[in-house]
């Protein structure tokens, strides 16, 4: 595809996405000599425009990192992180989730940005509904399930996590409405810990299955 935008003096593109599971899809930014950032999807396979995406609120902005973007299985939407500016001095971060037919139509699919608080895109299910977020800060982490039918009120599938550890790996079950993850003890922190847990979907009643060798 041919973007016409990168034609301008010192202007440069980025891709900023994996390419859809469909292979249609892909995400980029042009980024110009001031600084100024753009984001676009384009369909690869066709001669179609790239189409910019374009948050509806006009304090957000999409944070231009590779792990900050991720389509669903059935590459319907695209979730992305933005930046939120919460007051003068403060920023937050939430989740925006954006159909690939009209990218200007993204909506938020989290809740309110918290300062200083970070979010990463974890998984998200096949048909988009729904999707894995990791929430952490300075002083603590969660995971937190985002659900299109509540976007304001995501269910939490952990306590929130503090203390010398951190969230290792992590493994939905979409199907049937569960996720495996465990957490692990930081590096040079004795006794060293791994210990799994499981979260239902549906609840966010959690437990703890044992540590692991």
């Amino acid at each position: 595809f041919r973007v016409e935008g990168c034609r301008a003096l010192g202007a440069t593109l980025e891709l900023v996405s994996e390419p859809s599971p469909d292979g249609r899809y892909v995400a980029f930014r042009i980024q110009d000599m001031n600084g100024d950032r753009r984001h676009y999807l384009v369909d690869v396979t066709g001669n179609a425009a790239p189409r910019e995406i374009v948050l509806p609120d006009g304090l957000a902005r999409l944070r231009s990192s590779f792990v900050a973007f991720r389509f669903d299985g059935q590459s319907q939407f695209l979730f992305a992180i933005a930046e939120v500016q919460i007051t003068p001095t403060e920023r937050g971060e939430t989740i925006y989730r954006i159909p690939v037919t009209e990218p200007a139509a993204g909506q938020v699919l989290f809740s309110t940005p918290v300062p200083d608080r970070r979010v990463r895109i974890v998984a998200a299910s096949p048909n988009g509904d729904r999707a894995m977020i990791l929430v952490g800060s300075a002083t603590d982490a969660g995971l937190f399930l985002a659900r299109g039918s509540q976007p304001t009120n995501p269910l939490s599938l952990s306590e929130a996590y503090a203390g010398s550890g951190f969230f290792g790996d992590m493994l939905a079950d979409w199907e049937r409405n569960r996720v495996l993850f465990n957490i692990e003890s930081l590096s040079g922190v004795t006794p060293y810990t791994s210990t799994l847990h499981v979260s239902d979907l549906t609840t966010g009643t959690w437990s703890a299955l044992g540590q692991l060798p």
